[in-house]
This record gives structure tokens, C-alpha cells and sequence, in this order.
């Protein structure tokens, strides 16, 4: 997993505010 680490970090940062917007509950435990 180090061929896309820039990719992997702007998606998991999106992934994350998706997951916060949508499920706030469900993002509340990580």
C-alpha cells in the first residue's frame, strides 16, 4: 500500500467527512 498513499489519504479524508455527515452516530465511535 505505498504505490497510492497520497490517493489513499485524500480518499480516506472525503470517506471520513462523508461518513460524519451522513452517520454522525456511527463515525461517533472512531
Amino acid at each position: 500500500m505505498d504505490f497510492s498513499k497520497g490517493k489513499i489519504d485524500i480518499f480516506y479524508v472525503v470517506f471520513r467527512i462523508y461518513t460524519r455527515r451522513y452517520n454522525i452516530t456511527e463515525t461517533s465511535s472512531m
